[in-house]
């Protein structure tokens, strides 16, 4: 046990059990199953092991904890948290904290403060108090309780999420994950811009070509703040630049597909015109043919009917001049 005053407090090993009085403290843990109470703890926070219960009741200071099973509990002071690791527990009081947790199975609670949140790992549950918290979920399987204030919510990727909104008036979300489920949330996630075209005859599926375009980079942020963000700024960068590409491939299918479309309907406007002009020159001939069958026909009944008259004129005057 400590006394007051500031303290440079550093544990290596296992079962052990501190507590600090009033001042400043300088935390580090390296080790398993260790009890720490500290009244106030500045700058960084350091626990690397399993199993410790670290308690902290003030303070402005940034956490850095990796390991397993581990419990830390801090009740006032602005915090930024970083967790690496499994079935850890994490609460907080009233202070702005920023949390960034990388496994699954951790337990994020928070009664107050404006809070920014991303958990990358899968089977966490995030609870969010007072404040407003901002949300960035980037796994499957996790639950995110905002609290009592308009929270906002992303849904990077992943499966099966479940948001609740809880008290807020206009919680808001954008949803990049699959399956998820949400209560008191208002779903603002932009839509791709989708295109339906009528490209041959018919009601088939091959009648139709379906375009689908999406940048969405609302979710497209780097960090320089802690040094787990470095070091995944590339990773960042080549996850738009891959999303970007896959976009342009599928712009330049649409336009390769649009191009053998046009040609082919090119092709079957010129089969189209070339037959019409056959039938044209197929018609005129018919009616040509049948012009002169009719004047043929014309000629030779003028023709027979003027044979005829004379016959029987010379007839009736063969007949008179015997009656004679």
């Amino acid at each position: 046990r400590l006394g007051d005053g500031d303290n440079r407090i550093s544990v290596i090993g296992n079962n052990n059990s501190v507590t600090s009085g009033v001042g400043e403290n300088i935390v580090g843990v390296d080790g398993d199953s260790n009890i720490l109470n500290i009244s106030n703890a500045s700058e960084t926070v350091n626990v690397i092991g399993d199993s410790n219960n670290v308690t902290i009741t003030e303070g402005e200071h940034s956490l850095n904890l990796r390991g397993n099973n581990n419990s830390y509990t801090s009740t006032a002071g602005n915090k930024e948290i970083e967790v690496t690791g499994n079935t850890n527990t994490i609460t907080t009081g009233d202070g702005d904290d920023y949390f960034d947790v990388y496994g699954n199975n951790n337990t994020i609670t928070t009664s107050g403060g404006n809070n920014e949140t991303i958990i990358e790992g899968n089977n966490n549950n995030y609870q969010g108090g007072a404040g407003i918290d901002d949300i960035t979920l980037r796994g499957d399987n996790n639950r995110a309780n905002g609290g009592e204030s308009n929270d906002i919510y992303m849904i990077s990727s992943g499966s099966n999420n479940v948001i609740d909104g809880e008290d807020g008036e206009r919680n808001t979300m954008i949803n990049n994950g699959k399956n998820t489920q949400f209560n008191n949330v208002v779903d603002i996630t932009p839509r791709p811009f989708e295109l339906r075209l009528k490209i041959d005859l018919g009601t088939g599926s091959s009648s139709y070509l379906d375009i689908s375009i999406s940048f969405n980079l609302f979710d497209f942020n780097v960090d320089f703040l802690t040094e787990r963000g470095r070091a995944t700024n590339l990773e960042k960068i080549d996850e738009l630049i891959k999303t970007v590409d896959e976009q342009i491939i599928k712009i330049g299918s649409t336009i390769n597909r649009l191009e053998s479309i046009l040609e082919s309907h090119a092709i079957q406007l010129e089969n189209l015109t070339s037959t019409r002009s056959t039938l044209r020159d197929a018609d005129v001939a018919e009616e040509s043919s049948d012009l002169i069958r009719y004047q043929i026909l014309q000629e030779a009944s003028a023709t027979l009917a003027s044979t005829t008259r004379n016959t029987n004129m010379e007839f009736l005057l063969g007949m008179i001049n015997s009656l004679s």
